[in-house]
């Protein structure tokens, strides 16, 4: 016995015992969502690669069209034109208790006035090349957003099932052994104590 074989103890481990059990349903529960949410991310992260995969083919054939249209030098000068800094900020989701950051999102898509580009001046190809290359930005950034959140939720349900394991292979298990030991050591103490109070009546008879 790693403790004294006491009531009290007795009772105390009981009570941790039942925390314990409690604790590993509590567990399997979150778990259960936690896994529920990632394969619903991961399907939208599947669908989104594939629609992606979509828009890059279609606009390399686009920019093909568009050079083939308008020479090498005119799209340079176009892209130098319509370049800009995409600012980006982030902020913070709670799922299950899980801090997620994730992109803050606004659409990168822009008019070509907004692009600095003059559709009686430009080539119709390159201005379907631009907006098709602004498009997979748009879904390249919701696509790591949602693989930042895939990777998080991940790491916590890896965790969940390090806490559930230690509960149900360590923690209960130790309880339970303890809890048969104090229950062993006391129904021998009873025993003895009710030998002792036979040998007491039979020694006064």
């Amino acid at each position: 016995m790693s403790v004294p074989a006491t009531r009290m103890n007795l009772l105390s481990f009981r009570s941790n015992l039942s925390l314990a059990v409690t604790g590993a349903e509590l567990l399997k529960s979150k778990r259960e969502a936690l896994i529920k949410d990632f394969f619903k991310v991961a399907k939208t992260i599947m669908e989104s690669r594939e629609e992606m995969a979509k828009d890059i083919q279609r606009s390399m054939i686009q920019a093909g069209l568009a050079k083939s249209y308008s020479g090498s030098h005119q799209m340079n000068a176009t892209a130098l034109s319509a370049g800009r800094d995409i600012p980006l900020s982030t902020r913070e989701i709670n799922i299950w208790g899980i801090r997620i950051p994730e992109i803050d999102f606004v659409s990168l898509r822009r008019t070509p006035e907004a692009r600095g580009l003059l559709p009686v001046d430009t080539s119709a190809h390159i201005l379907e090349t631009a907006e098709q290359y602004e498009k997979i930005l748009d879904r390249l950034l919701r696509t790591a957003s949602q693989e930042i959140r895939l990777k998080r939720l991940g790491e916590e349900i890896r965790k969940v099932s390090r806490r559930i394991n230690a509960l149900e292979q360590t923690i209960i298990p130790s309880f339970t052994s303890q809890i048969r030991s104090i229950q062993e050591v006391l129904q021998e103490r009873e025993r003895e104590d009710l030998f002792r109070l036979k040998h007491i009546k039979n020694r006064r008879k």
